[in-house]
């Protein structure tokens, strides 16, 4: 049987929308962690953060330093809290598109609050600094000292355990029905479950009391399914308010577990889940409208937002100014081929090989990922020695703009497949978690599996994009949901 199904069938013959830690409906967690970890089994994954206790409390000491630093030496975009209609919750790691004016963007949320900023409705965002450097200085405002109310809280709860109630029926149950059909289940530890609830409830404590003294009307995520999102979402449920997702990679369409086939959802939802949906495509939406009309909610829905940063790279400034920049681009006569690289996954050995051997035929636009780290810096210095390898133009522009050059798109496994395919443009992807995550794609033939370097080169000669045709939405509609969104306070708890 598929994950999927298999989960499919605890949802309907276990009560697992019970599953509650404090007042914290935690099974989405749970789902999401156990579709996480049996996708990424027989695939090279690197650890890079280690469980070490020391190391990790001055990795939080030097996160909150930079934080501070960040907030200083970019005064003019630093903002406290203050009312608003609108509270976006963000991280660094999404701060990744650079304007002509070397300010740095979020590639998720700036076209939307430039948007809303052109209206009378007032914004507030806290970003989270993960464990990257923080990106300054910032194109639009945000509060990066969050970070240390997340240092105090840590600090406290290490101080003050608490026990929460705990509600998992039939969990040894289900736990024996995953073991027997093939699955790995680490993450259904009692005491795993506990911490991780009782931190979503804490921490959506506090977003809670940030979100009473804004005076919010709606809250703004990306990617709903970490639990500091999760509690950010617990919060708006608490204060009565929607708490919006927005998409930022694979989602409904592609079936991912995130958005797709939930059963036995609760009447009203779980209060961990957004209660509204962003999505890029019709198909991503009606996905999930599917299952959310079943919350018996009519202001829980999904709605066609279109992809932000097409939204982003849509105006004058950021667009103009980028096509400039490569325009050089078009007047080699190689093929140009992106390859993005994957946080803590190595490349097999022969993706080097490949590119060595294909100095004359094609050039390899090499795209680091924003959480950049020693797995890839690794790959890099191998290849960087190579006359036909270029990264700095390749990680910095924005992939809209950087698609009107390319050809074709090589990666491990990252979403930007669903940003080439809107751009007329085949992937490739290299690894088994690749394959088995592109299935729908690699059925319909817009992605590949290459499993050496002749199989990849035979497949970027055969599918060579001739014409590039952006299938995506470039105007105001979602942002338009989020105003409608606005005025529907206290009909969301």
């Amino acid at each position: 049987m598929e994950l999927l199904d298999v989960i499919n069938e605890i949802e309907k013959r276990f009560p697992v929308n019970e599953w509650r830690v404090g007042d914290v409906d935690i099974w989405p967690w749970v789902r999401i962690s156990l579709a996480e970890e049996n996708v990424a089994l027989n695939n090279t994954v690197v650890n890079n953060r280690g469980s070490n206790f020391f190391k990790n409390y001055f990795q939080s000491i030097k996160t909150l330093l930079s934080s501070i630093f960040s907030s200083v030496i970019d005064y003019n975009h630093s903002e406290r809290i203050h009312p608003a209609d609108v509270v976006f919750y963000s991280s660094n790691v999404t701060r990744t598109v650079h304007f002509p004016s070397h300010q740095c963007g979020c590639q998720n949320l700036d076209a939307i609050k430039i948007l809303l900023g052109k209206t009378d409705i007032s914004c507030y965002t806290m970003e989270n600094v993960d464990r990257l450097p923080v990106k300054y200085p910032r194109y639009t405002r945000s509060d990066l000292m969050v970070v240390y109310n997340f240092f105090i809280l840590r600090l406290k709860r290490k101080i003050k355990k608490h026990k929460n109630n705990i509600c998992l029926s039939g969990f040894d149950e289900v736990k024996k029905y995953l073991m027997d059909n093939g699955f790995v289940c680490t993450c259904l530890n009692k005491d795993i479950i506990e911490n991780t609830g009782s931190s979503i409830g804490d921490l959506a404590e506090f977003f809670h009391q940030v979100l009473v003294k804004t005076n919010a009307k709606t809250g703004v995520v990306v990617c709903w399914y970490t639990y500091m999102q999760m509690a950010f979402l617990r919060a708006c449920r608490m204060a009565d308010i929607p708490g919006i997702d927005i998409q930022h990679g694979l989602a409904g369409g592609n079936g991912v577990p995130e958005y797709a086939r939930w059963h036995n959802v609760p009447d009203g939802g779980y209060n961990t889940m957004p209660t509204n949906f962003w999505c890029w495509t019709v198909k991503d939406r009606d996905c999930v409208n599917e299952w959310l009309e079943k919350t018996n909610n009519r202001n829980h829905y999904a709605f066609l937002g279109g992809n932000c940063l097409d939204l982003l790279c849509s105006m004058p400034e950021l667009h103009d100014a980028w096509q400039s920049k490569i325009k050089n681009y078009l007047c080699d006569k190689r093929i140009k081929v992106l390859l993005t690289l994957q946080t803590g996954f190595k490349l097999p050995s022969w993706m080097i090989d490949c590119i060595a051997q294909t100095q004359g035929s094609i050039e390899w636009l090499v795209r680091k990922h924003p959480a950049f780290d020693d797995t890839q810096k690794e790959f890099l210095d191998r290849i960087i020695i190579y006359s036909n390898v270029e990264v700095d133009t390749a990680s910095q522009c924005p992939l809209p703009i950087l698609f009107t050059v390319v050809h074709f798109h090589v990666t491990s496994h990252s979403a930007v497949v669903n940003d080439a395919m809107r751009h007329g443009i085949k992937s490739a992807v290299i690894s088994k978690y690749g394959l088995n995550y592109f299935e729908q794609q690699i059925s319909a033939g817009d992605c590949f599996y290459a499993p050496n370097e002749i199989a990849l080169v035979k497949l970027i000669n055969d599918n060579i994009a001739d014409k590039k045709v952006a299938n995506n939405i470039s105007n105001n509609e979602g942002v338009n949901e989020i105003i409608k969104l606005i005025g529907r306070k206290n009909e969301y708890g």
